[in-house]
């Protein structure tokens, strides 16, 4: 497997985890509306917020696999 290969796959195993971890914390905060009725708009809402980051996610993850995106190692640099 080649060096873009490898950065690729990891990139949507990435990708992969944080669409998860999104879309857990909105199931949560639907779980915090139906235990706490009187702030369920709230909870709904927040909840609502994370399933449109998982979204973005999705699309973002479904960019980097048509290749349309391609974040090379050099692209950010850390701290000096």
């Amino acid at each position: 497997m080649n060096v873009k290969s490898k950065i690729k796959e990891s990139q949507t195993a990435i990708l992969d985890g944080l669409i998860a971890c999104e879309t857990m914390i909105a199931n949560l905060y639907y779980e915090y509306g139906a235990c706490i009725p009187a702030e369920a708009a709230l909870w709904t809402r927040l909840a609502g917020d994370e399933q449109k980051h998982a979204d973005m996610l999705g699309t973002l993850r479904g960019n980097l696999e048509k290749g349309s995106v391609f974040f090379n190692l050099g692209r950010f640099r850390g701290e000096d």
